[in-house]
């Protein structure tokens, strides 16, 4: 069902015990949507968490420095049990909770609030689903200031949002960004984010083991259809190979979509689990979310993502080919 501002705002007046909580391998849009709703929440002395069932990753840290994010473990459930109300941010699909998704719907009010796209029968009682909004956190930024743009808001908060939306933007690159993006990118500058320090933490603190598996990767590159299609993949021989783990390389097919003629980009990366995350890229010439949906993913029509549960890799490249390939013939 949908919900308007003002609902979820009665809804968290009349809730005790709030949950806040996002997809697995939680990006700057969840994680700085959450923080931003997690500070107002307790402006209203409710009881409220954060639990995300993936760790944050280092160079989301400086928005953890109260260490509010917290990692799903059993030890959560009897509080998940006394939950009021659970808010999901930027999910695409419910499954994308993980084993969260066992406890946080049966009977409970649950809201999601999203600028992707909602598939049908999805659990959540409420949603808010906003597919022009170039992120989620714009969304928030929307609720919390409800329109009222000379107040300043709480410093983290601001930089929470802040970092919602240059990494969902491209840092204002991306064919998303709206003329709104760039009012509440002011306004979020007034209430005393420093761009530079953001743009630091998310885009400019690599760790060389990073930069290692992107030269792993790119090494591996393969093109198709003259040149105007470019992946990679990297497996768990790769990854063992650095002593790593596949959540130490993030942000591929948007560098793999910088390439010179290159209209839609993919990237494989094989997780411990032998799963395969897979993320697509387009220029704009190409809309690839459906493929993404051919996997049961989904996303925006032009960056979109999918997660494979039981495909050889190979087997999963192929049928992924012979996807672009109809697409591009069809064009």
């Amino acid at each position: 069902m949908n919900i308007s501002k003002d609902k979820i705002h009665e809804l968290i007046y009349e809730s005790n015990r709030i949950l806040l909580t996002t997809h697995e391998n939680p990006d700057g849009d969840g994680l700085g949507s959450q923080i931003a709703m997690y500070n107002y929440i307790n402006s209203l002395n409710k009881n409220c968490r954060i639990i995300n069932i993936s760790q944050i990753s280092d160079n989301f840290q400086f928005l953890n420095e109260d260490q509010q994010f917290e990692t799903f473990n059993h030890d959560h459930l009897d509080w998940i049990e006394q939950v009021d109300l659970t808010i999901v941010f930027d999910i695409g699909h419910s499954k994308r909770v993980g084993e969260l998704k066992n406890y946080i719907f049966k009977d409970k009010i649950s809201i999601s609030i999203d600028h992707h796209p909602m598939k049908d029968n999805e659990p959540f009682t409420y949603s808010w689903v906003d597919v022009n909004a170039p992120a989620t956190g714009l969304m928030i930024w929307e609720l919390l200031t409800m329109g009222d743009i000379v107040k300043p808001i709480d410093k983290l908060s601001a930089m929470g949002l802040y970092t919602a939306l240059v990494t969902d933007t491209g840092s204002f690159k991306y064919s998303n960004t709206t003329s709104q993006s760039h009012i509440m990118a002011s306004h979020l500058i007034n209430s005393g984010v420093q761009p530079q320090e953001i743009t630091k933490n998310v885009f400019e603190s690599r760790k060389l083991l990073h930069i290692k598996l992107l030269g792993d990767a790119l090494n591996g590159l393969e093109f198709k259809i003259d040149n105007s299609v470019a992946w990679v993949k990297l497996t768990q021989a790769h990854f063992k190979n650095r002593n790593a783990s596949s959540k130490d390389i993030e942000g591929i097919a948007d560098f793999i979509r910088s390439i010179e003629n290159v209209e839609i980009a993919f990237t494989l990366i094989e997780n411990e689990d032998r799963s395969i995350r897979v993320s697509f890229r387009s220029q704009g010439k190409y809309i690839i979310n459906d493929i993404a949906k051919e996997f049961g993913g989904g996303g925006h029509i032009y960056a979109a993502g999918a997660k494979v549960d039981s495909m050889p890799i190979i087997e999963l490249e192929n049928k992924i080919i012979n996807l672009i390939e109809k697409k591009v013939k069809v064009n």
